[in-house]
C-alpha cells in the first residue's frame, strides 16, 4: 500500500475515535435531559450513542468519570456561548438596563435548556461523592459573572462586589428552579422568570425607582471568617497527637482531632517502662514492692482462714476422747 493511503487510513481512525467520543457524549447530555443521573446505566449509554459497551469501557473506567466528561464539556460550551452573548465590545453602547435584561435572559434561557438543567442537575448530586464535578459549573458561573462586571462596571454608582452579589442571586434562584419538581409561580426558563430577575436585579443595583438595594454588605468582598467552610480535599496541618477527621459521604477533610490511639500507645508504653524497672530491681537484687491485687488478697484470707480451721479427722479424734 502507497504511503498516502496509509497516512489517509490513520486520520480516518482519529476521525472515527473522535466521532465515536461525541456521539458519547451527545448521548450523555440526551439523557440527563430525560432521566434522573443514577438511572442511567452504561448499558443505556452505547445504546444511545449507537455503539458497543465495550466501546463505552474503552474510554472510561466507570459512569462517574464519563458523566464527569460529559458535564465538564456542557459548561465548557455554555461559558464559549456566554463569551459571544456577553460580549464587551458588542454591548459597549448599550444602557446599564438594556445588559441587565440580556444577562438575565440569556442567562435564563441557558441554564433552563432541557440538556443543561440535567448537566446541572446531575452535577450537583455527583458533586456529594465527587466534589472536584462542581469546577465547571463554578467556572461557568464566574465567567458569566467576570462579563457583567467589565458590561456594568463603569455604567452604575454600585461597586463590582454589587455585581457580584446580583448574579449569585440570579443563579441562585434559577439553580433552585431546575432543582424542584414544583418550583412554584415562577417556572424555569419562563417569561416570569426573567421579568422578575431583571427587576430584582435592577433595583438591587439601583437602575430602578427607589433606590438601589444593596446596603453596605456590597461596600467589600467578604471577610475570611465570613465565608462558610464545607470542607477540603487536603488534610488540615496537625500537630503532634492530632489526627484529620475525614468525611466520606464529602470525601472531604472537616477538621482534627486528638488521636486517642496514640494516648493508648504511650500509655502501653508507660506499664511496659514500669515493667521493665521491676525487672532490673530485681537483677539488682532489691525486692521490688508489688501491691497485691483484690483477688489474690481475697484467695490469701480464705486460705489462711482454712489453716486456722481444725481438720474433720482431727475433731473426731476429740469427741472420741
Amino acid at each position: 500500500m502507497s504511503p498516502m493511503f496509509r497516512k489517509t487510513g490513520r486520520r480516518r481512525g482519529r476521525n472515527a475515535q473522535d466521532g465515536r467520543s461525541v456521539a458519547l457524549s451527545a448521548a450523555g447530555m440526551r439523557l440527563l435531559a430525560r432521566k434522573d443521573y443514577e438511572a442511567i446505566s452504561m448499558a443505556e449509554i452505547a445504546r444511545e450513542a449507537g455503539c458497543s459497551i465495550d466501546t463505552v469501557y474503552d474510554r472510561y473506567s466507570n459512569k462517574d468519570s464519563y458523566l464527569c466528561r460529559v458535564i465538564a464539556h456542557a459548561f465548557h460550551s455554555m461559558t464559549d456561548r456566554a463569551k459571544l452573548a456577553l460580549d464587551p465590545n458588542g454591548l459597549r453602547r448599550a444602557s446599564a438596563k438594556i445588559i441587565v435584561q440580556e444577562i438575565v435572559s440569556h442567562s435564563v434561557s441557558q441554564m433552563t435548556a432541557p440538556q443543561a438543567a440535567g448537566a446541572i442537575r446531575a452535577t450537583l448530586k455527583l458533586a456529594t461523592v465527587k466534589p472536584l464535578a462542581l469546577e465547571p459549573f463554578e467556572d461557568y458561573r464566574s465567567a458569566v459573572t467576570d462579563l457583567a462586571v467589565d458590561l456594568l462596571a463603569g455604567k452604575i454608582r454600585q461597586p463590582p462586589t454589587a455585581i457580584r452579589i446580583g448574579i449569585q442571586i440570579v443563579f441562585g434562584t434559577i439553580t433552585d428552579a431546575i432543582l424542584q419538581k414544583h418550583p412554584g409561580p415562577m417556572n424555569a426558563g419562563s417569561a416570569r422568570m426573567i421579568d422578575a430577575l431583571t427587576k430584582v436585579l435592577l433595583g438591587y443595583l439601583g437602575l430602578a425607582k427607589g433606590g438601589s438595594w444593596a446596603g453596605d454588605e456590597a461596600d467589600a468582598e467578604d471577610e475570611p471568617e465570613d465565608a462558610a467552610e464545607i470542607g477540603s480535599e487536603t488534610p488540615p496541618e496537625l500537630e503532634e497527637g492530632e489526627i484529620a477527621i475525614f468525611d466520606p459521604d464529602m470525601r472531604t477533610f472537616v477538621g482534627k482531632r486528638p488521636d486517642l490511639r496514640q494516648k493508648q500507645r504511650k500509655r502501653r508504653k508507660g506499664v511496659k517502662a514500669n515493667d521493665a524497672d521491676m525487672v532490673v530491681g530485681i537483677t539488682e537484687g532489691k525486692s521490688p514492692t508489688v501491691k497485691p491485687s483484690k483477688q489474690a488478697a481475697a484467695k490469701s484470707a480464705a486460705t489462711s482462714s482454712r489453716e486456722k480451721q481444725p481438720s474433720r479427722s482431727a475433731r473426731k479424734r476429740h469427741r472420741v476422747i
